[in-house]
């Protein structure tokens, strides 16, 4: 369905630029990869020859390390080896008797200090409360003998009226 609309007709001369733009792309496609060819050439050469140099280097290394290898298994060789004494069982034992000893001495002194710290405190305590009790029971009686005093002054003005 067009609408009555219709397309113009292509001339010639349209078809020959429009062929000739693609013939220039793919020219210029072609020294594109050419000048790929020639980087990618000229980029196995270098590395080649940038191998060849880490190979050798590694070589170099590989030398030196087995020098070094050798000279340590020769110091070895003409070290005297020195004797360790080491200790028996029974003075293994005994040292460690002697440790466990100490310790259970030092845990023991430490719980008599904690309970005399304790006792000490709880009796202070105590003496703190009976002395309180003692001032609430003298605190009470003054009261109870200004209560006194303060009736038979109450009295005394009743009877004098």
């Amino acid at each position: 369905f067009t609408d009555g609309y219709q397309a113009p007709k292509t001339r010639q001369d349209q078809v020959e630029l429009v062929g000739k733009f693609f013939h220039k792309q793919q020219t210029y496609e072609q020294k594109e990869e050419i000048q790929t060819q020639t980087q990618t050439q000229s980029s196995t050469t270098t590395t080649v020859v940038s191998g060849e140099e880490r190979k050798a280097e590694a070589l170099k290394r590989r030398d030196e390390f087995l020098q070094q290898q050798q000279a340590i298994s020769q110091q070895l060789k003409s070290s005297e080896y020195k004797s360790v004494s080491s200790k028996s069982r029974k003075q293994l034992d005994e040292e460690r008797d002697a440790y466990i000893q100490m310790t259970v001495e030092r845990i023991r002194q430490e719980a008599l200090s904690l309970s005399t710290r304790v006792k000490t405190e709880e009796e202070t305590r105590l003496e703190m409360m009976k002395k309180e009790e003692e001032r609430l029971k003298r605190e009470e009686m003054m009261r109870f003998e200004a209560m006194k005093r303060q009736e038979e002054e109450r009295r005394l003005k009743e009877q004098k009226r």
